[in-house]
């Protein structure tokens, strides 16, 4: 987990070497250097940092981001909330069936058991737009 220490002595290497960098941070870690919350929440899969994959290489900086599969977890579960807005993103994404219902079983773990079949109802429209046989 990035503590605020971290990135405070991280700033301090920066300010030494004369260097700026800017990243936006989302999700729960951003909540926790917000003090909005003290622990990690538990949007992704256990292990999603082993599946991270490079966004860019260059010289002196790399970043890296969520795997496909993860991914494709985080755009469903916001789909949930947001609907239209990540339908595209799921879309782009094109899983296979089994990749959808991998993520979307993962998900169902996440939520409470009275919001379970509103989701698969969602779930259900989001399969038939990306026309996905059930």
């Amino acid at each position: 987990m990035v503590t605020k220490e971290a990135l405070i002595a991280f700033d301090a290497f920066l300010v030494s070497k004369a260097e700026l960098f800017e990243a936006t941070v989302t999700g729960g870690t951003a909540l926790i250097l917000l003090d909005v919350v003290s622990r990690l929440t538990e949007d992704l899969p256990k292990g999603w940092m082993d599946r991270r994959v490079v966004a860019f290489d260059g010289q002196a900086l790399r970043l890296m981001t969520l795997g496909r599969d993860d991914f494709l977890i985080a755009k469903m579960k916001s789909y949930l909330s947001r609907g239209a807005v990540d339908t595209g993103d799921c879309i782009a994404l094109k899983p296979n069936r089994k990749e959808f219902e991998t993520a979307e079983r993962y998900i169902y773990s996440l939520l409470p058991q009275d919001e379970i079949s509103a989701a698969k109802r969602e779930f259900d429209l989001l399969a038939a737009e990306m026309k996905l046989s059930r």
